[in-house]
């Protein structure tokens, strides 16, 4: 099955909880989540008949490949026709996933911050091995249209990091996420053994509205 598994989800989510993400000057002030995309990253109508939630995470190899296989089948075949929505949630597994998350959602438009998302998990190999991650992370964020300064801020936005990790937690709780990337259809998680198998899922449950 092409997922990663998480080992020890609730340790995973105490550890993420309790990191600090990258070393802030303690003399700026923490800001608070507003004009920055919180919650779900929606794609689609939203009153779409089907709603395909993936909890994702930045640094896993499988959810990268879900945005370059499967995420633009969905556009082109399902969100474009109204018949789906699509929604991402993080699912924060380390230091960088949370980083990546919180750069992701650096602003007030929906439209840049899925490309955003779209670009960390493009350049995925190049952040998470780069030797300094923070530098190559700001770059890509930088390319993506948010300012140095803005993003600083982000990563030391509490408010937005709890925000993250509570809605993490529910889904852990609600599905018993075990493995990421995990796939939820009008409330059930959906198994499959590879992304064309997926697709075939999705577009039949679709065909079948």
């Amino acid at each position: 099955m092409v997922r990663n598994f998480i080992v020890g989800t609730a340790i995973a989510i105490a550890a993420v909880a309790s990191a600090g993400v990258f070393a802030q000057d303690k003399s700026t002030p923490i800001p608070v989540a507003e004009n920055r995309i919180a919650g779900d990253i929606v794609y689609g109508n939203a009153d779409a008949p089907i709603e395909v939630i993936e909890y994702g995470s930045f640094t896993c190899p499988h959810c990268a490949s879900f945005e370059a296989e499967v995420l633009p089948f969905l556009k082109e075949e399902l969100i474009s026709t109204g018949k789906v929505k699509f929604v991402f949630r993080n699912f924060v597994r380390d230091r960088l996933d949370m980083a990546v998350a919180l750069a992701t959602r650096c602003t007030s438009d929906l439209e840049q911050a899925k490309r955003l998302k779209t670009a960390f998990f493009t350049r995925q190999r190049e952040w998470v091995t780069a030797q300094n991650p923070p530098i190559a992370i700001t770059s890509i964020a930088l390319t993506g249209g948010v300012p140095t300064s803005e993003l600083n801020e982000c990563q030391a936005d509490k408010v937005m990091m709890q925000r993250i990790i509570d809605d993490m937690k529910a889904g852990h709780e609600k599905y018993e996420i075990k493995s990421i990337p995990t796939i939820v259809v009008n409330g059930a998680k959906v198994q499959y053994a590879n992304y064309e198998e997926l697709k075939d899922k999705l577009k039949l449950m679709a065909t079948a509205q």
